[in-house]
């Protein structure tokens, strides 16, 4: 008796596709009645702000990243944190070609409300590729040999040599 409709997904997609509409149609007539002059108006009271806040943002989250990259680097404690550390490099490395595509942009042919943004842009890339060398670094120190010894009662023998004289027969899980 007091069934539920049913949904129609439709009705979603249709109800925000006549708001665009909507947008546009309102857009034309003031466009039309008032002319460019108010169009680049509007975009200039709400959008230099909005660009402005943008380059703020990166400035302040590239200060609290320089303020983590002042500390020393956590140690692994299990196997899982060192693969969650190779991980987050793999990652980091692959937004590195885009990284120093913007740390490519001429600051000085930008336009000048995107200036203060942009060089924010190059600064935070500059801070982010630095901090992945230190993290390529201290992945290549841990892969070097820790110790050295002129010891006689003891020989200390590296990976390299253990892994070559290793029993072939076992079954290694790696």
């Amino acid at each position: 008796m007091f069934a539920a409709d049913t949904y129609n997904p439709f009705e979603n997609s249709l109800s925000n596709a006549k708001t665009v509409v909507g947008l546009e149609w309102l857009y034309e007539s003031v466009r039309n009645q008032i002319g460019k002059m108010l169009v680049v108006l509007l975009v200039v009271l709400v959008g230099l702000p909005f660009v402005f806040f943008f380059g703020y943002w990166l400035q302040t989250k590239r200060k609290k990243l320089q303020r983590h990259m002042r500390k020393d680097m956590p140690l692994f404690k299990s196997h899982n944190d060192y693969l969650k550390f190779k991980e987050y490099l793999s990652k980091l490395d692959g937004l590195m070609p885009s990284l120093k595509k913007v740390s490519g942009y001429n600051l000085r042919k930008a336009p000048w409300p995107v200036k203060h943004t942009l060089s924010q842009m190059q600064k935070m890339t500059s801070t982010v590729i630095t901090y992945n060398s230190w993290l390529k670094s201290r992945l290549t120190s841990l892969n070097e040999e820790q110790f050295t010894s002129d010891s006689k009662v003891f020989k200390l023998v590296s990976e390299k040599e253990l892994w070559k004289n290793r029993n072939q027969v076992y079954q290694y899980w790696m």
